[in-house]
């Protein structure tokens, strides 16, 4: 990935990179193309679908037990800041 791409991609999350770590970043990203192109070798030809990984149907999960939910104060008890009875965080969407 190119580092014009990166720093678009950086600016448009609201990061700040340095060239050092625009660098490694992209060293990343090729490593992971590297790894997807991968699969693209694999020949498939004749391998049946599947919807799901096991042949059999699976029930093991647990049973849904309702429980009491946390009260309000519990769940703001570790939030940094709060104000009229919500947690406060930072602001994540542009103008």
């Amino acid at each position: 990935m190119k580092k014009e791409e990166i720093g678009k991609l950086a600016e448009e999350m609201l990061f700040s990179l340095n060239d050092k770590e625009t660098e490694a970043i992209g060293k990343e990203f090729d490593k992971l193309e590297k790894m997807l192109n991968f699969f693209d070798e694999i020949d498939t030809e004749g391998v049946k679908e599947m919807v799901r990984p096991f042949d059999t149907e699976t029930i093991f999960l647990r049973e849904d037990i309702p429980e009491a939910p946390l009260s309000p104060e519990q769940v703001l008890a570790n939030a940094k800041e709060t104000e009229a009875g919500m947690i406060v965080v930072p602001r994540v969407v542009r103008k």
